[in-house]
């Protein structure tokens, strides 16, 4: 796993959620989504491990995959940016009131369908029962799987006014905050630049 801690740190998890943090894999420092984080194949799998989507033999397993077909990984690649973007639009419309496209609702729920032909119920005691995709049913894919099925219960389960964008860049959380009155992603990154900003202005005039 070697360049996973440079990689992905303790802000790239920043969200409180699984999904809300694979969203938040593409966007910089403003609104536009315009830095892209998960660039090969291998950025999936590191990044997957540090969210706890996959665990380290599963990488592994998946690693090897990769290299033995690289133009199935890239076509991965390609499939969960897609799945991201889609999933993306449909949750920032719904929060702001809008009628999400057909096409991102038509993709989330493809994705969603696609991932339970690679997944086993997995039945409840003291929790509820769960759809899990297996390695090796899902191949290649199991990273995509896996977050379509939470995301799932992400836009089944939770409110979107629980869910929040951040006021300074792209990213979303979601506000777990008493008051529900949470503006930034973090406060030390964007918190402190939106009030450095606001300085800045007021001592420009």
């Amino acid at each position: 796993m070697t360049g996973l801690a440079q990689k992905w740190t303790e802000r790239s998890f920043i969200a409180g959620n699984q999904v809300l943090d694979f969203l938040n894999t593409q966007g910089g420092d403003t609104k536009a989504r315009d830095l892209e984080r998960l660039n090969t194949y291998w950025d999936i799998l590191t990044w997957a491990v540090a969210a706890e989507v996959l665990n380290v033999e599963e990488c592994g397993v998946l690693g090897d995959l990769a290299a033995r077909r690289p133009d199935l990984a890239q076509h991965c690649l390609q499939e969960l940016r897609i799945q991201r973007e889609s999933l993306y639009r449909l949750i920032t419309s719904t929060m702001s009131g809008d009628t999400p496209a057909e096409s991102d609702r038509s993709s989330v729920e493809m994705n969603f369908r696609s991932a339970l032909q690679h997944a086993r119920l997995i039945p409840g005691v003291s929790q509820p029962a769960r759809w899990y995709s297996v390695a090796d049913e899902a191949g290649l894919s199991l990273v995509q799987c896996r977050l379509a099925i939470a995301a799932s219960t992400l836009i089944t389960d939770v409110a979107s006014q629980n869910i929040r964008q951040c006021e300074t860049c792209s990213w979303l959380f979601m506000d777990s905050s008493a008051t529900k009155r949470r503006r930034w992603c973090s406060m030390a990154v964007c918190g402190n630049r939106a009030k450095a900003q606001r300085h800045y202005h007021r001592n420009k005039h």
